[in-house]
């Protein structure tokens, strides 16, 4: 039987006196607030301290960061995207994940639809809900209400105490879960990036904040300027005709990560409309390659050439006319490419080197496009696999067994009932 809303809160206050009762607050348990040190500047240069990468290149573990765009530009769509990496430990368009775990998403906005957007998102990988820590809020936070707060972090404390902290949380949007302020003060705004902070910092997790452009100025966030001061990462989605290209326009310790541009998929959920008989679809982002206007492309040469030539061979032999690729793993690109002569020396180790940059090449100029180390070229669309292709893959059920316990993406589980997306 799945809780009713109710049940959820009593449960929450329940957890958290038991734990105040047998331990009082703060601590070393996860969820608990970090004492303030001083560490000598001797220490802090005897080694050089590396970075703590949640999404290699994108996004570091405790750092706030932000994706701003124009209203339907579809950030929550790329936030969600992310997000369910960090949960699955799933590559973000060949970018590791190096600290997967739980995401906790407050959903201000679009609720009614966060459950097919999860669900399209797990039958398009292949997964299943109960292996994907994901959890949505039912309700946004007022991050200038403490009340609203506390309430917030008692949910995800209870979270932390089950199975473990939040790598990510997402705030989507700014304006939803801003609370009763003003976006333009630099008092208030100061106060809603208080909150995050002590929300980043009592985790030890990521935060990314889904913000608007402004009105006047489309080419930077809107509000006070003390939320950009704040953040580690900035980044921009910006409609580009059919495409969505994301850009860092802010990284405070490291160099900008390459641009990263999204077409829209639209994906089938299996479930049917029950008004209209109709098919439910929501969207998946697919990654494509980024072409500069008015730019003719470089054609490929010499390994880069054959690597490529190799894949697309692969990766479209089932398919005669070449309409969408199916991937193939780095192991069988690799013998094609070493098949069709990638180097003029025979000698093993000069064939892996050629293999490896050609490889490294083709991804960072987008040519191809990897998850969990299966490629395929970025001008076809990708042809899902088989285990992809029933919709009950994405339920927190077996074909024999439809009482499981509610756990997991509960947005996508509790999608038919009033409780869909509670968090717990």
């Amino acid at each position: 039987m799945i809780p009713t809303v109710e049940d959820l809160r009593a449960q929450v206050a329940a957890r958290v006196a038991q734990e105040a009762a047998e331990h009082g607050t703060g601590g070393s348990q996860p969820g608990s607030v970090r004492k303030f040190s001083l560490l000598p500047a001797v220490d802090l240069c005897a080694t050089p301290m590396r970075p703590r990468w949640l999404v290699r290149d994108y996004l570091e573990v405790g750092t706030l960061a932000s994706i701003y765009g124009p209203s339907a530009g579809m950030k929550s769509f790329v936030a969600l995207d992310m997000g369910l990496c960090v949960a699955s430990g799933r590559d973000w368009h060949g970018h590791p994940i190096l600290a997967a775990g739980p995401v906790v998403y407050v959903c201000g906005e679009g609720f009614a639809g966060i459950g097919k957007r999860l669900r399209v998102w797990l039958i398009h990988h292949g997964l299943e809900a109960p292996t994907v820590p994901f959890y949505v809020s039912n309700s946004p936070v007022a991050f200038l209400d403490s009340d609203s707060v506390a309430e917030a972090v008692a949910a995800v404390q209870v979270l932390a105490k089950g199975i473990g902290a939040p790598q990510l949380v997402i705030v989507d949007t700014l304006a939803r879960n801003f609370g009763g302020g003003d976006e333009n003060s630099t008092q208030d705004m100061s106060r809603f990036v208080a909150a995050l902070d002590d929300i980043r910092v009592q985790f030890d997790c990521a935060v990314i904040v889904v913000h608007h452009t402004g009105l006047a100025a489309a080419d930077r966030a809107r509000g006070a300027s003390a939320f950009r001061a704040a953040l580690d990462w900035e980044y921009r989605l910006e409609p580009k005709d059919d495409i969505r290209v994301l850009s860092c326009t802010k990284a405070k310790d490291h160099e900008p990560p390459a641009d990263m541009a999204f077409e829209p998929e639209a994906v089938g959920t299996g479930w049917t409309d029950a008004d209209t008989g109709q098919d439910v679809t929501s969207i998946v982002m697919r990654r494509v390659e980024i072409k500069a206007p008015g730019k003719k492309e470089t054609p490929l040469k010499g390994a880069n050439k054959v690597a490529y030539e190799a894949l697309m061979a692969l990766c479209t032999t089932w398919d005669v006319l070449k309409q969408s690729a199916k991937p193939v793993d780095v192991e069988t690109w690799r013998e094609e490419a070493y098949r069709r002569s990638i180097s003029p020396s025979p000698e093993q180790g000069a064939r892996q080197r050629a293999f490896h940059r050609a490889l490294t090449a083709l991804r960072d100029s987008g040519h191809i496009l990897v998850e969990n180390d299966f490629y395929w070229p970025s001008s076809l669309p990708r042809h899902p696999r088989q285990d992809q292709t029933s919709p009950d893959n994405c339920l927190g059920t077996t074909q024999t067994d439809k009482t499981t316990t509610l756990k997991g993406c509960l947005a996508c589980l509790g999608a038919e009932t009033e409780n869909q997306g509670v968090l717990i």
